[in-house]
């Protein structure tokens, strides 16, 4: 916290030092000291100290003072020093001023306030197992133990970055800044998770501690985190855990979810009424078509509502070849999807009244798990492009992970244009006019 003048200062006495005198310079920053000052000096940087050795010492200071204090309870405190001897100190005296008689682990953790190493380690395993149910669960002691939902994420993604270290550094403890006991615990869990998961814990971490700086729900965007982390498998696949399936037959949880209504409908008796599009989705209209095709028609106008709420291309489609046409080959998710991207219709519908545009001009017509292709039109595509995220997040939102929207636009010629605003002109009820730019 030295200003220039005071660095000056200081560069006069050492250079001209009185006799007998010796100049300690401690500091946990050297790269701010001016070069002029680092030159007078001979460098020692000092190594983090074994937790062993730091365990001694607190069992000799309690001993000292006649303070009983639980074996787990100095591990507690060792580990959150991390190696640092300054520290052990300052948290062995804020956990055992104003305490008498045996102190235990659970009135250390409550003094420090803080989440230790081996709580991220714990918490990664359950990421590792897909054990959402565990992971809330400590989610939810350490926030009942007055833990802050935003120090713990970030705490969090540090971990995943002592994991990544520890993969390519060939001797982590020269980058990490911690003890050789985590170096090792963290070198142990490093070994058993792949890199692919590191990579995307952090960069889903590093937007949810993005977002959780200006939420006002904090422990949400905590738990949305974890549990979008614990339900992705190793190649990227979102999976339902709570499924009996094997996990190579397992879905994604938006597969997962139109797929379900579709075997309920197959399920459903005979004998009663087909349950219209818009409760089950096409795909569970779809399978239950047997059913539809013994109830009686509807008079003539009924479901025109209906009709204008997907777009023109879909409209009676219940599939995507249907939607698209002759020469696509389907995958066998395409009543899945179609059901899908009929709800993000509805939901783009009542955010914006530009979603129109999508309604009207866009058809999914292939989607995997990590993208999805859209049979555009030339207005669809230009509304899409300048909206790419928002409607990726979209997208996101009933997929269960995030896939790249590609965009496909056959015959770039001018009917294309008229084509979309004669389309607007049905549903919207005015007129719309082309304007040509030279």
């Amino acid at each position: 916290m030295l200003s220039t003048q005071a660095y000056n200062a200081l560069l006069k006495t050492l250079e001209e030092p009185p006799e007998n005198v010796i100049f300690i310079l401690c500091t946990t920053e050297p790269e701010k000291l001016p070069a002029t000052i680092l030159s007078r000096c001979m460098r020692m940087d000092f190594r983090r100290v074994k937790e062993d050795l730091l365990a001694d010492r607190v069992r000799k200071i309690c001993i000292d003072r006649g303070v009983l204090l639980e074996e787990s309870a100095v591990r507690v405190i060792v580990a959150a020093a991390d190696g640092s001897a300054r520290d052990c100190l300052t948290l062995l005296d804020r956990c055992i001023s104003g305490r008498k008689g045996n102190i235990t682990k659970e009135e250390v953790l409550e003094a420090l306030g803080t989440v230790g190493e081996d709580v991220y380690v714990e918490l990664t395993e359950k990421v590792n197992d897909h054990d959402v149910s565990g992971g809330l669960v400590l989610i939810d002691g350490l926030l009942q133990q007055g833990k802050d939902p935003r120090q713990i994420l970030q705490g969090w993604m540090a971990h995943y970055r002592n994991l990544l270290m520890t993969k390519f550094v060939e001797h982590p403890e020269n980058v990490l800044s911690m003890s050789v006991e985590n170096i090792q615990r963290i070198a142990r869990q490093a070994e058993l998770t792949p890199l692919g998961r590191i990579e995307d814990a952090i960069i889903r971490m590093a937007k949810a501690v993005s977002d959780i700086k200006v939420s006002n729900q904090p422990r949400i965007l905590l738990e949305i985190c974890f549990v979008q982390l614990a339900t992705t498998t190793d190649d990227g696949r979102v999976i339902n855990v709570g499924s009996r399936m094997p996990e190579g037959q397992r879905r994604s949880s938006a597969a997962g979810k139109y797929a379900e209504a579709a075997s309920m409908a197959k399920e459903a008796p005979a004998a009663e009424p087909a349950q219209p599009a818009e409760q089950i989705g096409i795909a569970a209209a779809a399978a239950a078509k047997p059913a539809a095709e013994e109830t009686p028609a509807p008079e003539s106008g009924a479901g025109t509502a209906e009709a204008e709420d997907i777009p023109a291309q879909q409209a009676g489609a219940e599939t995507a070849a249907d939607a698209y046409g002759e020469g696509y080959e389907s995958d066998g998710d395409d009543d899945i999807m179609m059901a899908m991207w009929t709800d993000i219709l509805e939901d783009g519908k009542s955010q914006t009244d530009t979603f129109t545009i999508v309604r009207t001009g866009a058809v999914p017509i292939k989607m995997n798990d990590s993208e999805i292709v859209l049979k555009v039109s030339g207005l669809a595509e230009r509304y899409l492009e300048r909206n790419r995220i928002p409607m990726e997040y979209l997208i996101e939102k009933y997929a269960g992970s995030h896939l790249h929207m590609i965009l496909k636009r056959e015959g770039r010629d001018e009917t294309d244009v008229y084509g979309t605003a004669s389309k607007l002109e049905s549903i919207l009820g005015t007129e719309v006019s082309v304007k040509q730019s030279r």
